[in-house]
């Protein structure tokens, strides 16, 4: 399904409610041949309690951080793979959705120019466009910004950041149980 979805939607947009919770299901699956194949192992963290409802495109979404985690999968190369973790935080002002890598970081030259520019720290093997882009779609479609800081474990952490007032916060139901049943 989350194949389908990104095949048959890749052009159009499909503005509409949807759960981060799914989002990263299918981030998840779709990332899932390139971690394996570089021996890579992706490790989910949260600091939300209940479902956390966005609104938009999540095809969009599900670019940027397939961008992210392809982009962590790169960095660990050089030490034969290891744990990318996918989480998701939320502060006083955001909603924050971040990959945890532990490759070697950014260069500092590299650093300043990542979102404005098309850069790249992968020579022939990157484009420059990726974060470039993600940002775009980040800033244009959910009123958020993408950013980085050194992993203290060593590595780097990508995000994005959702303004908390483009998010919404239920109760998590548990399946099988319906609205008032105890």
């Amino acid at each position: 399904t989350a194949i389908k979805g990104q095949a048959a939607h890749a052009s159009a947009t499909e503005e509409g409610t949807f759960s981060v919770d799914e989002l990263l299901k299918r981030v998840a699956l779709l990332m899932r041949h390139e971690l394996l194949s570089n021996q890579c192992q992706l490790m989910s963290e949260s600091n939300v309690q209940g479902d956390i409802i966005l609104n938009g495109d999540m095809n969009n979404l599900i670019q940027v951080l397939n961008n992210l985690i392809s982009n962590a999968v790169y960095a660990q190369k050089q030490k034969g793979g290891g744990q990318i973790v996918l989480g998701v935080e939320k502060d006083e002002e955001n909603l924050n959705i971040y990959v945890k890598d532990t490759g070697p970081g950014v260069e500092p030259r590299v650093r300043d120019r990542l979102f404005r520019e098309m850069i790249t720290s992968k020579g022939t093997q990157g484009t420059g466009l990726g974060l470039y882009i993600s940002n775009a779609v980040v800033r244009g479609k959910f009123g958020g910004t993408m950013w980085l800081k050194d992993n203290p474990g060593g590595g780097s952490i990508f995000g994005l950041s959702i303004p908390l007032e483009n998010v919404t916060f239920a109760p998590k139901i548990e399946e099988g149980k319906e609205d008032g049943a105890q």
